[in-house]
């Protein structure tokens, strides 16, 4: 019984295998038929072209091409197209000692008949009267341009089939799949069908998925894709650009409200270098106070504009342009001397005073817009906006300068906030009377509390801020101390929140002493005198000579440090800084997301 139902089922089977063998037959006589139609030889005219349209159609609609019909497809219709003009054409021609002369050409095409003769060529000045000649070519050149046309739509058409199909194979190597990725010119839905493929096998990161398709999209995609970026991933794209009139932050411009592009930039910041210069010449700088900055009331209003000025352009992209300042070297012009004036008029100054001429020196480099350090603080305060945190509340822990202090009030207003509150830390007192002499309780609108306290044990409640950021700070907390300050930190965060960091690793071998002259350097900045140089270098040294400096010696122990805590450190942006001859530290910026 088994085996005759199973002799049944054969018999019953068989005439269904002979008819799907009768009907593959058909299909690969079919597909053999339509390919011929894709030979790129025959189509030069639009009936040709329009069946092997046809013939393309059928061929998808059908599913009847496979991974290895793709490479011979794409030969045989990018092959050149035959001249279809040449069989209408008759010509006699004689041999003369001056070579091959047409003696009569004689054309009937669809174009209309005539004959040429008199020994000319059509190519020739002395030939009477080429008009009809000219016309009939013009109308062969018109027609054959709307087959190109149509030709190089079906090529791209064919093409792009084939790439989302290769795009979407599990076979396809990474090496095509990041080539679709990232040209420009493949279609879209090739690059994301590329991009998934990517993804699904582990290839490449979403992080990577995004950046590369942020660098090819185009100036009107770029906005799009930056705000639909996931809030969760480490990096954004730079968007400092050039943002006007500065106006938007709230702020009164003396003379960059007008600036719409880098010429009238250019003009604003030589009108604004003339008149410190100027200031300056008058004895109007004011040495005395904290602040640092012009006597009149302009001078705040200055500060601000250069400061976002600096943001928006990155250096303005105009270091080393003849005569053109950028806003770092305008306010270290103005504010250096302060910060020397400041030190020298103490009858004991403290390390806190000299941090601020560090500062005033290595403004562009350390604190403000053209600093990797500014960019991480403003790409964590985009993710926050991209999780709807319209009001983030943000712990600055150990600021040793106000302009760290004002960084970050600048780059808030440039992020777009409306409402935020910062909360400024910092175990002594000088910096904290300081900061409070100088913005008193706003940093550029947004409210500032002023906090005498100690990492160690920070006096918040546990998940209390949006953000914490701090720069070069670990690096001033004894080995022994630094787990806690971490542990402290982390606390405070709410979760999923970030703490932003700048940090610089030393090799173990590095020769102290020697490393402290590194900071006498920086006495050329300095916008003065060979005689104030040689006392800033002074000032220099000595803070590089402080014992409280105790940096990571290794990548691997900076990111430990976080990671044991709760916190997900990623660190990148790597920057170079040569201490002395063949000794060179590390600067990472610091992404550690609390888990």
């Amino acid at each position: 019984m088994i085996i005759k139902t199973g002799k049944t089922v054969i018999e019953r089977t068989l005439p269904q295998a002979r008819r799907q063998m009768l009907d593959l037959m058909a299909l690969r006589q079919e597909k053999i038929h339509l390919l011929g139609k894709l030979q790129g030889g025959v189509l030069n005219t639009l009936e040709t072209v329009a069946k092997a349209e046809t013939a393309f159609a059928r061929l998808k609609s059908a599913n009847l091409l496979v991974p290895a019909d793709y490479p011979g497809l794409l030969k045989r219709v990018n092959e050149t197209p035959a001249d279809r003009w040449g069989q209408y054409y008759r010509y006699s021609w004689e041999e003369t000692a001056s070579g091959v002369v047409y003696s009569n050409i004689d054309y009937d095409g669809p174009f209309g008949t005539f004959s040429l003769s008199e020994n000319v060529t059509p190519y020739n000045d002395d030939f009477v009267d080429r008009r009809d000649f000219d016309i009939v070519k013009r109308q062969e050149a018109d027609a054959d341009t709307l087959v190109t046309i149509r030709r190089q739509a079906l090529i791209k058409s064919i093409a792009s089939y084939i790439a989302l199909h290769t795009a979407g194979q599990s076979s396809t190597g990474k090496d095509v799949l990041l080539a679709f990725l990232k040209n420009g010119s493949e279609p879209k839905d090739v690059r994301i069908a590329a991009k998934r493929n990517l993804q699904a096998r582990g290839l490449i990161s979403e992080a990577e998925a995004f950046q590369h398709e942020y660098k090819i999209a185009s100036p009107e995609e770029k906005p799009r894709i930056v705000e639909s970026w996931p809030a969760h991933l480490p990096f954004l794209p730079d968007r400092y650009v050039p943002i006007f009139p500065l106006g938007h932050s709230g702020y009164k411009s003396i003379v960059l409200s007008k600036v719409k592009d880098r010429d009238d930039l250019g003009v604003a910041l030589r009108k604004i270098d003339e008149y410190t210069r100027q200031q300056a010449g008058r004895g109007c700088l004011d040495y005395d106070r904290v602040y640092y900055s012009l006597l009149d009331s302009n001078g705040r209003e200055l500060a601000h504009d250069l400061i976002l000025a600096s943001h928006q352009f990155k250096s303005f992209g105009l270091c080393g342009t003849s005569g053109m300042p950028t806003a770092q070297q305008i306010l270290t012009f103005f504010r250096a001397p302060g910060a020397l004036a400041a030190i020298e008029n103490k009858e004991k100054h403290d390390y806190h005073d000299l941090a601020f001429l560090y500062n005033a020196l290595r403004f562009g480099d350390s604190t403000l817009g053209a600093g990797k350090n500014s960019r991480t603080i403003a790409n964590a305060l985009r993710r926050l906006k991209a999780r709807a945190v319209s009001e983030p509340k943000i712990l600055v822990l150990g600021f040793s300068s106000i302009y760290s202090l004002e960084n970050i009030g600048a780059i808030l207003s440039l992020v777009g906030f409306k409402n935020a509150s910062l909360v400024a830390l910092d175990i002594s007192s000088s910096p904290l009377e300081k900061a409070r002499t100088h913005f008193g309780q706003t940093i550029f609108g947004f409210p500032i509390e002023y906090v005498k306290g100690d990492a160690l044990s920070l006096p918040f409640d546990s998940e209390s801020f949006d953000l914490v950021a701090t720069h070069l700070f670990m690096t001033h907390i004894a080995d022994q101390h630094k787990d806690r300050v971490v542990a402290e930190a982390e606390r405070v965060l709410k979760p999923g929140r970030e703490l932003i960091d700048e940090e610089i690793v030393v090799p173990p071998e590095t020769d102290r002493e020697r490393y402290k002259w590194f900071y006498a350097t920086l006495a050329d900045y300095f916008p003065g005198t060979a005689e104030q140089k040689t006392r800033v270098e002074k000032y220099m040294v000595e803070i590089g000579s402080y014992p409280v400096f105790y940096p990571y010696v290794s990548k691997n122990s900076l990111a430990a440090n976080f990671n044991r805590h709760g916190l997900e450190a990623h660190l990148g942006d790597k920057d170079d800084r040569p201490l002395y001859a063949g000794i060179y530290a590390d600067l990472y910026q610091i992404i550690a997301r609390k888990i």
